[in-house]
Protein backbone atom coordinates (compact mmCIF):
# COMPACT_ATOMS: atom_id res chain seq x y z
CA UNK A 1 0.00 0.00 0.00
CA UNK A 2 1.09 3.59 -0.53
CA UNK A 3 1.10 5.94 2.47
CA UNK A 4 1.00 9.62 1.48
CA UNK A 5 1.56 12.70 3.63
CA UNK A 6 -1.58 14.68 2.72
CA UNK A 7 -0.99 17.63 5.06
CA UNK A 8 2.73 18.31 4.85
CA UNK A 9 3.12 17.60 8.58
CA UNK A 10 6.69 16.97 9.72
CA UNK A 11 6.62 13.15 10.07
CA UNK A 12 10.14 11.86 9.33
CA UNK A 13 10.43 8.09 9.89
CA UNK A 14 6.66 7.90 10.64
CA UNK A 15 5.06 4.45 10.75
CA UNK A 16 1.31 3.87 10.86
CA UNK A 17 0.72 1.38 13.66
CA UNK A 18 -0.76 -1.98 12.81
CA UNK A 19 -2.74 -1.42 9.59
CA UNK A 20 -5.48 -4.06 9.46
CA UNK A 21 -7.11 -5.45 6.32
CA UNK A 22 -10.77 -4.71 5.55
CA UNK A 23 -13.13 -6.65 3.32
CA UNK A 24 -15.34 -5.05 0.67
CA UNK A 25 -18.28 -4.92 3.13
CA UNK A 26 -16.16 -3.01 5.68
CA UNK A 27 -15.70 -5.93 8.07
CA UNK A 28 -12.22 -6.74 9.36
CA UNK A 29 -10.20 -9.31 7.42
CA UNK A 30 -8.63 -12.13 9.39
CA UNK A 31 -5.17 -11.60 10.84
CA UNK A 32 -2.28 -13.76 9.66
CA UNK A 33 0.34 -15.40 11.89
CA UNK A 34 3.48 -16.75 10.26
CA UNK A 35 5.58 -19.51 11.78
CA UNK A 36 8.90 -19.96 10.06
CA UNK A 37 10.53 -17.80 7.38
CA UNK A 38 8.66 -15.05 5.57
CA UNK A 39 10.04 -12.11 3.63
CA UNK A 40 9.11 -8.95 5.55
CA UNK A 41 7.65 -5.82 4.00
CA UNK A 42 10.37 -3.74 2.34
CA UNK A 43 9.47 -0.60 4.32
CA UNK A 44 7.73 -0.40 7.66
CA UNK A 45 8.15 3.36 8.09
CA UNK A 46 8.65 6.53 6.10
CA UNK A 47 12.08 7.92 5.35
CA UNK A 48 13.54 11.14 6.68
CA UNK A 49 11.91 13.13 3.85
CA UNK A 50 8.30 12.29 4.84
CA UNK A 51 7.78 15.92 5.86
CA UNK A 52 6.31 17.53 2.75
CA UNK A 53 2.81 17.45 1.29
CA UNK A 54 2.62 14.60 -1.23
CA UNK A 55 5.60 12.66 0.13
CA UNK A 56 4.87 8.92 0.13
CA UNK A 57 6.27 5.50 0.88
CA UNK A 58 5.29 1.91 0.09
CA UNK A 59 4.60 -0.66 2.78
CA UNK A 60 2.48 -3.78 3.20
CA UNK A 61 0.32 -5.63 5.66
CA UNK A 62 -0.88 -9.23 5.55
CA UNK A 63 -4.57 -10.08 5.81
CA UNK A 64 -6.60 -13.20 5.10
CA UNK A 65 -9.95 -13.51 3.31
CA UNK A 66 -12.13 -16.52 2.53
CA UNK A 67 -12.15 -17.87 -1.02
CA UNK A 68 -14.19 -15.60 -3.27
CA UNK A 69 -13.73 -12.61 -0.96
CA UNK A 70 -11.18 -9.83 -1.40
CA UNK A 71 -9.31 -7.61 1.02
CA UNK A 72 -10.10 -4.21 -0.48
CA UNK A 73 -8.63 -1.75 2.00
CA UNK A 74 -6.54 -1.35 5.14
CA UNK A 75 -7.27 0.70 8.24
CA UNK A 76 -5.04 2.00 11.02
CA UNK A 77 -6.47 2.82 14.43
CA UNK A 78 -3.23 2.91 16.41
CA UNK A 79 -1.75 5.43 18.79
CA UNK A 80 -1.40 9.05 17.78
CA UNK A 81 2.09 10.34 17.07
CA UNK A 82 2.78 14.05 17.56
CA UNK A 83 2.01 15.77 14.26
CA UNK A 84 0.32 12.66 12.89
CA UNK A 85 -3.35 11.81 12.58
CA UNK A 86 -5.41 10.77 15.57
CA UNK A 87 -6.26 7.32 14.22
CA UNK A 88 -8.54 6.51 17.16
CA UNK A 89 -10.85 9.44 16.42
CA UNK A 90 -10.48 9.41 12.62
CA UNK A 91 -9.14 6.06 11.34
CA UNK A 92 -6.84 6.24 8.35
CA UNK A 93 -8.16 4.03 5.55
CA UNK A 94 -6.36 3.01 2.36
CA UNK A 95 -8.23 1.50 -0.55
Amino acid sequence: MTVTNESGAKLPFYSFPDPAGRLGDGNAAQRVSIIGKFAPCPNTSAGKDFSTKGASYETCSLALANAGTQVTSAQSTGQRVEGGPDCNREPVVWS
